[in-house]
């Protein structure tokens, strides 16, 4: 589960990260795109890291699972790319985006640490702190997508003023 909690903070908070490092590196190119692609190379190390979780989650419960879980993985990166790229991209914005998917993240974290709590009932559970900590990432990632136009406009001053 602390791969899906970095990803929420690595992913969900990319565009941010990437504002971020272009104001404190005066705009350097060379900085920009190494950090840019140490991010989309640790994102999709961690996202790799998520397959087998889920692959032991639900082989618990049911046999064969490796094939469905590919499936799913697969088809969800498709739909996920083409829904970015049409619909997500023009409609709402990059900021915002970023902002979803990494409630997306949440919600999944969210659900496989039920999944695992109900697996689990006759063993004592430790998970309730890691809910909470969900729960209030969840807000405050509700939180950045009602404001996530001022946040861009914090940026765009910052890139304006240097």
């Amino acid at each position: 589960m602390r791969t899906e909690l970095l990803l929420v903070i690595l992913g969900g908070l990319s565009i941010i990260h990437l504002h971020i490092i272009n104001i404190l590196f005066g705009n350097s190119e060379i900085v920009f795109k190494v950090f840019s692609h140490l991010l989309i190379v640790t994102i999709g190390v961690m996202t790799g890291f998520e397959l087998p979780a889920l692959i032991e989650i639900y082989h618990q419960s049911k046999s064969y699972a490796e094939n469905k879980i590919l499936g799913f993985s697969y088809t969800g990166a498709f739909l996920g790319t083409l829904a970015f790229a049409f619909w997500f991209y023009p409609k709402i914005g990059l900021m915002s985006t970023s902002f979803i998917v990494g409630i997306l993240n949440i919600i999944t974290c969210l659900l496989l640490l039920s999944r695992r709590k109900t697996l689990e009932m006759n063993r004592e559970i430790k998970f309730q702190p890691a809910f909470i900590y969900y729960f209030l990432l969840l807000f405050i990632m509700l939180i950045f997508i009602f404001h996530s136009g001022e946040i861009e406009s914090f940026f765009m001053v910052q890139y304006v003023s240097s």
